[in-house]
């Protein structure tokens, strides 16, 4: 985009906006301020830090300019009588940062009404959204088509070709990654719709019963959804939720220990338990140096996507005969493109009974490469990692990813994995991998970052401990 004179990068500026903090819903460049940005947020506390935050972002990459921080009262957007009064607030200036489309897609709906009112003038009673179902209601007034007679089949056939012209001409620069379904008719739908300009809302309350009024204006929700972006717009209000959906990935990897070859596959399915907490359960089963390897394991969590997650954990690890529980506390910190993570708990069976620990750190070179490495100690037991992961982006396989894991230790230690791994039910199919991580998803209780180096180091010296003692320490 061009701003101030400069060109910006539109991926750069998504970053500075996605990671700066407090969550920003939209933000709106103004042609009769050419320097100026507009940063719209819900969230009431901490714009004067924000605003700090995206000014050392512009100063590291020379842009000249100022960003405004705008904050909005959620109560008051939620009251707002049409989709147009809710969007009013932020302006008519161009956008350049809409991270759910919403506000985008509000203003074609608007628009919509705009030209349909123009063009039926006083034959159309209102038009509504049902933001879920992405679909316009276009009510007419059935006074006006019967004037003079009952309605003709000719007339309303000519008026829904207009209308169907005049919804297409709107939404032709859209793609077709947003299109509306439209209905026609001379009454209200009984779903819970809403709104769109502020002359429907007029009519609606002069002329819609009690009941009718509070179903059409019981949308609080449908105004926060904006179109069927799910809970985005009431989410940011309070930061993203801690997981976006019920979510699932599997995996499959090769290659080699200090015991011999290794092949496993594992994986994990995640959902959300109110707003802030989510919980996620794992499996893992393989064989390791002519063993079998079988694990299972559940996690709660709480999280903010903007800022780290808190969680608790239990495992139970088999190798052949031997075994293997932990529980333990988890946490993670994301800070911009690192994120540092930590673990710490108790293990019992056959491998040493004490306390474990583990720290690591991330870094995502771009949204869909990280880097990472990491070390774990366990009883008097040390081992350390490194892993990468990378997300291709193929639109028709939009959650495959590649990974690696190194791992290496006391008592000879070692262990080197790759394989692929396959991301499912994440809403936003072309999510990258950072939001996956951060927004659906925690690592594995199986992986790395949480101790799964530290879990094959400590059945695999037990195994080697076992065997040299039946053929005799050899």
């Amino acid at each position: 985009m061009l701003f101030n004179g400069q060109i910006i990068d539109d991926g750069w500026l998504h970053q500075v906006f996605r990671y700066a903090g407090n969550p920003v819903l939209l933000a709106c460049a103004d042609s009769a301020s050419p320097g100026q940005l507009k940063a719209h947020t819900l969230v009431s506390r901490g714009r004067r830090a924000l605003k700090r935050k995206v000014a050392k972002a512009f100063s590291r990459e020379g842009i000249q300019g100022q960003c405004d921080i705008v904050g909005h009262n959620v109560t008051k957007l939620l009251g707002a009588g049409s989709l147009r009064d809710f969007i009013a607030p932020f302006g008519d200036c161009e956008i350049v940062y809409d991270p759910t489309a919403s506000f985008t897609r509000a203003r074609v709906v608007v628009r919509c009404a705009d030209a349909l009112r123009r063009r039926l003038e006083t034959g159309l009673h209102g038009v509504y959204l049902d933001p879920w179902r992405r679909t316009l209601f276009v009510v007419l007034d059935p006074q006006e088509y019967k004037r003079g007679g009952d309605v003709t089949e000719e007339r309303l056939a000519e008026t829904e070709r207009l209308i169907g012209k005049t919804v297409s001409e709107e939404l032709k620069w859209q793609g077709k990654s947003f299109r509306l379904n439209v209905r026609i008719g001379f009454d209200l739908p009984r779903q819970k719709v809403l709104p769109v300009d502020v002359a429907t809302s007029a009519r609606g309350r002069a002329r819609v019963s009690l009941f009718t009024r509070l179903r059409a204006r019981s949308t609080a929700a449908a105004l926060a959804a904006l179109l069927g972006t799910g809970a985005a717009a009431t989410a940011m209000a309070d930061g993203l939720p801690a997981v976006s959906g019920p979510n699932a990935k599997l995996a499959i990897s090769g290659g080699g220990s200090d015991r011999g070859g290794q092949v496993m596959g594992d994986g994990s399915f995640t959902f959300p338990i109110g707003e802030r907490y989510g919980a996620q359960i794992d499996g893992v089963i393989g064989e390791s140096g002519g063993d079998t390897l079988k694990g299972i394991g559940a996690q709660g969590f709480w999280r903010k996507p903007e800022q780290g997650l808190i969680g608790v954990f239990g495992s139970h690890t088999a190798l052949e005969d031997l075994e293997l529980n932990r529980f333990g506390a988890s946490g993670e910190l994301y800070k911009g493109q690192f994120t540092f993570l930590g673990n710490a708990g108790y293990q019992l069976g056959d491998a040493q009974d004490d306390v474990f620990a583990g720290i690591g750190v991330r870094w995502y070179s771009t949204d869909n490469f990280f880097i990472g490495a990491g070390g774990s100690i366990a009883g008097d037991l040390s081992s350390g990692w490194v892993a990468a992961e990378y997300m291709p982006g193929i639109a028709a396989l939009p959650g495959l990813s590649l990974f690696a894991d190194v791992g290496a230790g006391e008592e000879d230690y070692s262990e080197a994995m790759a394989g692929i791994r396959y991301y499912f039910g994440a809403k936003g199919s072309n999510k990258s991998l950072i939001r996956r991580h951060r927004e659906d998803d925690p690592d594995s209780l199986f992986g790395a970052s949480l101790g799964g180096t530290s879990i094959s180091q400590g059945l695999g010296v037990r195994m080697t401990e076992i065997e040299q003692a039946a053929y005799g320490g050899m």
